[in-house]
């Protein structure tokens, strides 16, 4: 089956997901994609996304893999399937994990005046936090994506942190974290409410990512107000 007409540029695959709020996340300005009735995928030199029905957005990743458009090392996003679906792929690491969001501002508590903007003097201290608190974590401080950083301290210690990592008018909150000793004690939530009504204050959605092991977590999103999102299964391709 040939592949449909390739849709050119960020609008453009916009306007095919219906502004779908994964789709903000993740188009680019550099990008093309393909649409068909029940799938919109959409790529750059090195991740490929789609949505819609996932049978249709997966048969449409394979014609793409098929026509070379999708190479070695490629990263894939699509809404969650199983990964024997992708039993066509040579895969190197698979991971289930979701986008939640949600588009109105928290409630504030007490807590949540403990948080506080973090100047890059604190760049090694968020550093030692995330090695113990959240090592599989790709955001560090250096990384050009992040905007800044948030904290809360206790005696004088850094025991929790979290980033803005926003992108294409999309508020993202990234690595939430806090440290093993300083739980249970409304840390995490507090940074979630505060940051979340930061990022609101310019964009219209705030969204977050979690891993489908990671039920305590996103427990904790939802109750704090992530009510919204998109399941997804993502595969990185040797």
């Amino acid at each position: 089956m040939p592949l449909p007409s390739s849709l050119s540029g960020r609008e453009a695959v916009l306007k095919a997901a219906q502004n779908h709020p994964f789709a903000r996340l993740r188009a680019t300005k550099h990008l093309w994609g393909y649409a068909e009735e029940h799938a919109v995928v959409w790529k750059t030199d090195r991740r490929v996304c789609g949505i819609g029905d996932p049978a249709a957005v997966i048969a449409l990743c394979k014609r793409l893999a098929e026509a070379g458009e999708i190479g070695p090392g490629t990263l894939i996003e699509v809404p969650r399937v199983d990964i024997a679906a992708f039993s066509s792929f040579d895969i190197a690491r698979h991971e289930y994990w979701s986008v939640l969001w949600t588009r109105q501002a928290l409630p504030h508590t007490e807590t949540d005046d403990r948080v506080v903007l973090l100047p890059p003097s604190e760049h090694a201290a968020i550093d030692a936090l995330l090695d113990v608190a959240f090592p599989a974590t790709r955001n560090r401080p250096g990384n050009d994506d992040i905007k800044r950083w948030f904290g809360i301290y206790e005696d004088g210690e850094l025991v929790a942190v979290g980033a803005d990592r926003s992108a294409n008018g999309v508020g993202y909150l990234v690595a939430i974290a806090v440290m093993p000793n300083r739980q249970s004690r409304g840390y995490g939530a507090a940074l979630t409410r505060r940051m979340s009504r930061e990022l609101l204050a310019d964009s219209d959605i705030c969204a977050l990512g979690v891993t489908a092991a990671n039920t305590r977590a996103r427990a904790l999103y939802q109750r704090t107000g992530f009510t919204e999102g998109i399941d997804l299964t993502s595969i990185r391709l040797v």
